[in-house]
């Protein structure tokens, strides 16, 4: 099937209301999508429910920010639940969100005292990107927050400096400043393949080109280095390689190196654009995708 495997809502750091990606991915005549925000899982069943409701296939998804210090990797993992369960990692997210929410209403207390906005609280970070400020909890449908909310607030109040960027805002501040030392916790990869085992779910690596810069000649220069990393993650329970959009149209140089190595290892491939959605800088839904052939029989 044409398939988008990859893509982010309002629940996390998109732009769009899982029913409105949904609208777009028919237009698009897509046939498989999945909705992939991050450490959340709050739209997941809007989305799937509209994806039916339009005649398109779909499976519950999350994309979890990891942690794994061993092979120095921070960065995303996707998981999908062909089976529909996915009350394990779904635990694992309440208790990441409920740490995540009370360490970023840490930092808006600093930025509030910093910037004397006493109104900035986690309430009205919820408030923008929800519409009612509800849903900061495990209940209902919750909201992933993050320090880009924190940083699109500052700058709507005009209290940066004039066109500083998100990169700029977070290297001063999280990086080197006063809050550098503050780490919202991450699972390490390990840990999340166990629970998306039990859930009969199957981890993916996405964008791994990222690790080297979007760089084909840097991923071929250091093709050692790409190929012992995809073999740890392949024993660590890593089993899909996402084909990506990369910057620069490197893409298909980039896609092409990968996918030889990964599927001689045994990974399969899936297609994700990474989609934000309206007015973003990642308004991707339609303009990447690919043949996506099913998850592979399991073996446990």
């Amino acid at each position: 099937m044409t398939a988008d495997m990859h893509m982010h809502s309002r629940y996390s750091d998109g732009s769009d209301w899982p029913e409105e990606l949904i609208a777009k991915a028919v237009h698009h005549k897509l046939q498989l999508v999945c909705l992939t925000d991050h450490d959340t899982m709050g739209g997941t069943a809007s989305y799937v429910a509209a994806a039916r409701g339009a005649g398109l296939h779909s499976y519950p998804a999350v994309e979890v920010d990891c942690n794994q210090k061993e092979i120095g990797y921070k960065s995303e993992l996707l998981v999908y639940f062909p089976d529909g369960r996915y009350e394990q990692v779904d635990g694992l997210l309440c208790e990441l969100l409920t740490e995540r929410t009370r360490i970023i209403g840490d930092f808006c207390n600093w930025f509030s005292v910093q910037y004397e906005l006493p109104e900035l609280t986690v309430s009205t970070l919820l408030a923008q990107r929800s519409g009612s400020g509800e849903g900061a909890s495990c209940s209902g449908q919750p909201f992933r927050l993050s320090k880009t909310d924190i940083y699109r607030y500052l700058a709507e109040k005009a209290v940066l400096p004039k066109n500083m960027s998100y990169k700029q805002f977070k290297k001063t501040c999280f990086e080197k400043g006063p809050l550098k030392n503050r780490r919202i916790p991450k699972p390490e990869v390990r840990h999340l393949a166990a629970l998306a085992k039990s859930d009969g779910g199957f981890l993916v690596l996405p964008h791994f080109g990222h690790e080297f810069d979007d760089n084909a000649q840097q991923l071929h220069k250091d093709r050692k280095r790409m190929l012992q990393l995809l073999k740890w993650f392949y024993t660590a329970g890593v089993r899909g390689l996402e084909m990506y959009p990369y910057k620069n149209d490197a893409g298909n140089r980039i896609n092409s190196i990968l996918s030889e190595a990964a599927q001689k290892i045994g990974f399969f491939l899936t297609w994700g654009s990474d989609c934000h959605g309206s007015g973003s800088d990642k308004e991707r839904l339609g303009s990447f995708s690919g043949v996506f052939d099913g998850f592979p029989q399991r073996i446990w």
